[in-house]
């Protein structure tokens, strides 16, 4: 497996928009090496979907369900989160790819890694300082690049 190959590539092209409680928005973008100034009192933040599990697009409304439950879920465990959507700027016009998803603060590998195994994903990102990670979950192997804001 390398980063060049699907899924990976298309993982590594996937650029997220995080929707901070007080409304405002701003979108991460994948890098080779540049890494942007680390906005936030962590060390990282884990990033997961419930979405198309093991990458089989399920309807709109099915998506919609799991997005709600997934939610549920991260307020029982009390972790700290919001929304997030990561999406494919190459994508179609006419049938552009998009999934809802939420940030989750802290060091909660384990605890997202469970919840994403779970909801069948083949893989999360994890955010710091330093990278942007691409950690298989059903799938093996891992990412690394840089990220900054658009």
């Amino acid at each position: 497996m390398t980063c060049n190959e699907y899924p990976w590539s298309a993982y590594r092209r996937t650029h997220v928009e995080l929707k901070f409680e007080d409304g405002s928005t701003q979108l991460v973008e994948q890098t080779d090496k540049e890494v942007g100034k680390w906005p936030f009192s962590v060390d990282e933040v884990w990033i997961l979907t419930a979405f198309n599990p093991k990458s089989e697009l399920l309807t709109p409304a099915e998506n919609s369900k799991r997005h709600l439950e997934l939610g549920k879920q991260l307020d029982e465990l009390g972790l700290q989160h919001f929304q997030a959507r990561g999406f494919d700027p190459q994508g179609a016009e006419t049938e552009p790819w998009s999934e809802d998803g939420y940030a989750v603060m802290g060091n909660v590998g384990d605890e997202v890694f469970k919840l994403a195994n779970f909801w069948e994903q083949n893989a999360v990102f994890v955010w710091r300082a330093n990278e942007w990670l691409i950690k298989g979950v059903l799938l093996e192997g891992e990412c690394k690049s840089g990220w900054k804001f658009l």
